[in-house]
């Protein structure tokens, strides 16, 4: 067995501890200073999105809430106005179009009637 003095030996094993310590505090040290920088970080790039995501929406504001000037939107009436006058006269010129079909195809259905009442007539099948 090895004679070490007591003190000596207390005195190593606390110097041990104090480096251990050390090394734990440096340790630690390290990583709380990583969780800021990484903290830091993160922040920033909540901030940027934050920033463009106020951006986008500041921007989709602006096209969707024009203001238009007194010229532009009588402008704007005014060719509603000759569309909406268009389409109701195409309207117009369908139903007429509409209606002489009709009135031939009445026309065409007497004139037909009139030709077979004549026939049957003619050939002695019909009503005097």
């Amino acid at each position: 067995m090895t004679d070490i003095p007591l003190r000596e030996y207390l005195e190593a094993l606390l110097d041990e501890r104090d480096k251990a310590l050390k090394v734990q505090l440096e340790a630690s040290a390290e990583a709380l200073r990583l969780a800021r920088e990484t903290q830091t970080y993160k922040d920033e790039k909540a901030n940027e999105l934050r920033k463009q995501i106020g951006d986008e929406r500041v921007e989709r504001q602006r096209e969707t809430a024009k203001f238009l000037t007194i010229e532009e939107y009588t402008r704007r009436h005014e060719d509603l106005e000759k569309r909406l006058l268009e389409t109701g006269e195409d309207i117009g010129a369908i139903r007429t179009a509409q209606a002489r079909v009709a009135g031939a195809s009445v026309i065409g259905s007497v004139i037909l009637a009139v030709l077979i009442n004549l026939i049957l007539r003619l050939s002695g099948l019909g009503s005097p």
